[in-house]
């Protein structure tokens, strides 16, 4: 026992806690193949480090061997060692016949078992390596103590064999434990991978920290392009789900139709291939949706770096956040402007000069002259109305028709109110293909005001616009200076004679049932033929016996005749007034 005290002195002996730290890192980082070739060379390496050192004893070589296997035990690496079969040392070459037997209690099993549960090969790389190594150094000669089974994946017990390194490769065997070459060449395969994933990652932390710094200064989608494109040298677009240019850095523009053409068969991350470069995509994601794609242009022969999808992918994120950024500030922006006009519409200022104070916060300057739109949308099963949504639209498309302008709702429509519109600039063309691909899915009527200078008639602009709105054509766009004799009427007919008028003239075509409002649609399509007979028939998929017994009908009760011209315009003006008014509909 002296002697198996001063081995332990010695520091060649390693305890098995350092070891299962040691085994579970390498494991860790060098993945099972080479973690296992490395700790088979360690535990040989352990092994013939301490055969020298109880040969330098001098004991024989028996000794050596029993105390070898002592030291084994002692330090916890086994709790016993079996053995079977004769070692025979000729002249030349050493015989072993079946020479076998099983380790027990090996520290390997029990700390794979617990790092990274059942094996798929025998775990016992150090036990193995040690006795190797032991049995090269006492023996002089390479000696190899091979595992055949192991408890780490299984088995009963562990088992081992040992022969020579000669009859080992003779019968086909790869011994990693003598290829000391191969695995300094795979460990430094490893290092110089890890280096080169290092730089890769150092690499993209630096872009990640540039664009990162550039969003959280506030700065706009453009300054951030201008950033990726100094680093990455890659020409860079941000396209619109419709294929238009939102921005780009570095290469020549793509034409809108190409765009389109890619975007529409995009639905990942991927690489298209065009006639003369090839496009990396990447969504944009605003609120959970895609609202723009993020594309690196390259001439079509280049390869793409590993780092391409990273930057791509980080930059498409940062461009979101700045789309957010601007998101904000617009719907900031924009809710003041609907709250000013919705005050303007309900009439909540206390009186003018407090309007114009609130005026002068608005951005762009508020100015004449001034025009007031009312935009009547019409419910599509298919899309529902999301008026708030769609007065951010709209607001969000005005600067790009060259129109300044702010919107709010007022009862079933919205209201628009143009400002700073040029003198002699004809800026209805403008407005009407604004709303043509904003409310591309419904279908919509709009009034419009006749164009005034002072900010304080705005409420008599929209009832202009209400009235032309309002005014019972199927033209998409009324005008109200359009309307004739028909606006004076309303301008100065109160609404209270307007019915009286109406009932005196009318009588009880006005009642509420089905069959007096069939007459007085009837009546109204006929006058608005011009009393043409055939045409009212097919208007109203009559036949001509049947158009002719309303007709009677109707004089009979008005008692008046129809073919009367006078009587003829008055009904005119005065059903016309009436719908004009929305105190009748024939919806």
């Amino acid at each position: 026992m002296e002697n198996l005290k001063m081995e332990k002195q010695s520091g060649l002996i390693i305890t098995t806690s350092l070891i299962n730290l040691l085994r579970k890192t390498l494991f860790e980082n060098l993945g099972q193949k080479k973690a296992g070739k490395f700790l088979l060379r360690f535990g040989k390496d352990l092994g013939l480090e301490t055969g020298k050192a109880l040969l330098e004893t001098g004991k024989n070589r028996i000794e050596a061997l029993q105390l070898a296997e002592l030291l084994h035990i002692d330090t916890g690496h086994i709790s016993q060692l079996t053995k079977y079969g004769v070692v025979q040392k000729p002249e030349e070459d050493m015989i072993f016949k079946n020479f076998s037997g099983m380790w027990h209690g090996s520290f390997e099993v029990e700390s794979h078992l617990q790092d990274f549960g059942k094996a798929n090969e025998c775990s016992c790389y150090i036990i193995s390596g040690f006795i190797s190594g032991v049995l090269t150094v006492v023996l002089e000669e390479d000696i190899f103590v091979k595992e055949l089974t192991c408890r780490s994946k299984g088995d009963e017990h562990c088992t081992y064999n040992v022969n020579t390194r000669k009859y080992w490769e003779s019968n086909g065997e790869v011994l990693d434990i003598y290829e000391d070459d191969k695995f300094i060449e795979e460990l430094e395969m490893t290092y110089d991978k890890l280096l080169k994933k290092t730089m890769q990652l150092n690499e993209v932390n630096n872009f990640h920290s540039k664009i990162t710094d550039t969003i959280a200064q506030k700065n706009d989608l453009s300054k951030l392009l201008e950033t990726a494109y100094t680093i990455l040298k890659i020409p860079i677009f941000i396209v619109n789900l419709n294929g238009e240019v939102i921005e780009n850095i570095g290469h020549e523009n793509i034409s809108t139709i190409e765009w389109a053409k890619v975007i529409k068969s995009n639905k990942h991350t991927k690489v298209h291939l065009q006639k003369s470069y090839k496009l990396h995509m990447a969504p944009i994601y605003v609120d959970q949706e895609t609202f723009a794609y993020c594309c690196f242009v390259y001439p079509k022969d280049n390869e793409l770096t590993q780092n391409d999808l990273v930057y791509l992918e980080r930059l498409a994120v940062a461009s979101s956040v700045c789309f957010l950024y601007e998101k904000i500030s617009f719907e900031t922006t924009e809710r003041f402007k609907i709250n000013f006009l919705e005050r303007m519409i309900y009439n909540h200022f206390k009186d003018n000069g407090e309007m114009y104070l609130h005026a002068n916060y608005i951005e762009p300057k508020i100015s004449p002259a001034f025009c007031t739109l009312a935009i009547d949308i019409k419910e599509n099963s298919n899309v529902p109305i999301d008026a708030y949504q769609i007065i951010l639209n709209l607001s969000r498309e005005l600067k790009k028709y060259q129109l300044t302008g702010m919107l709010s709702k007022k009862d079933r429509y919205i209201v628009l109110f143009l400002y700073n519109l040029e003198p002699q600039r004809e800026y209805t063309d403008s407005v009407k293909r604004l709303l043509k691909n904003a409310l591309q899915n419904f279908n919509y009527k709009v009034g419009i005001s006749n164009e005034f200078i002072e900010l304080h008639d705005f409420k008599v602009s929209l009832a202009e616009a209400e009235k032309a709105m309002n005014f019972p054509t199927k033209d998409e766009f009324v005008y109200y200076s359009e309307l004739g004799i028909y606006s004076s009427l309303l301008e100065n007919l109160k609404p209270e004679t307007l019915r009286q008028v109406a009932k005196q003239e009318l009588k009880s075509l006005l009642d509420p049932d089905e069959k007096s409002r069939t007459l007085l649609y009837t009546l109204y399509i006929y006058l608005k033929n011009n009393q043409k007979l055939e045409k009212t028939m097919m208007d109203l998929s009559l036949s001509i016996g049947g158009t002719k017994y309303r007709l009677q009908k109707i004089e009979d009760i008005i008692g008046k005749k129809l073919k009367d011209a006078t009587t003829f315009a008055f009904l005119l003006i005065i059903i016309e007034t009436l719908l004009l008014s929305k105190e009748i509909s024939f919806d």
